[in-house]
């Protein structure tokens, strides 16, 4: 995959991203390794990851992994304008973001957007576990309680009348 780095600004500057482990070690621009900012005198110049621009659009993308060097992880990503003719550790920063890696592409983690009501993806993708494959009590009562799939918490009780039909639902998405 490419591109995955994208960041949309002013047309005609010259930007470009760093990457960085969650310990916040930044990875030399190959990939290859990862270090304290400035070990060995390091700058900003071998830590840079050219972003080229799309036409004058203002918007530019860039590889996160360049030469199939990081592993699978969550990692941060910050871009910065180059100030200067090279990459310098006075440039500015312009945005920070966070990507999510399998070692080959970039991964899509659970979305927080709305899917119903004020349900998010994840919080309805608890409820069906719950439903679908979580511990179930009450059978044959007015009260069914489903439970989460590591049976911690009451993740849904519903109320039913005689035909077993929900009248009343009480949801823990938490």
């Amino acid at each position: 995959m490419s591109d995955e780095i994208t960041h949309n600004y002013t047309s005609g500057l010259n930007l470009y991203a760093c990457r960085f482990l969650q310990n916040g070690d930044v990875f030399i621009t190959d990939g290859s390794s990862s270090e304290d900012w400035g070990t060995a005198g390091h700058g900003a110049d071998v830590y840079d990851v050219e972003m080229t621009e799309e036409s004058v659009s203002g918007h530019y993308k860039a590889s996160f992994d360049l030469s199939a060097n990081i592993g699978a992880g969550i990692y941060n990503v910050t871009v910065y304008k180059r100030l200067g003719g090279n990459p310098a550790n006075g440039d500015t920063p312009l945005a920070q973001g966070e990507i999510v890696w399998n070692g080959t592409d970039e991964v899509s983690v659970p979305s927080e957007d709305i899917v119903e009501g004020t349900l998010t993806q994840k919080e309805a993708m608890r409820l069906l576990l719950a439903v679908l494959t979580g511990l179930t009590s009450g059978g044959g009562t007015d009260t069914l309680t489903f439970r989460d799939i590591g049976d911690t918490k009451d993740r849904l009780v519903a109320t039913v009348d005689r035909d077993g039909n929900r009248t009343f639902i009480i949801k823990d998405v938490s």
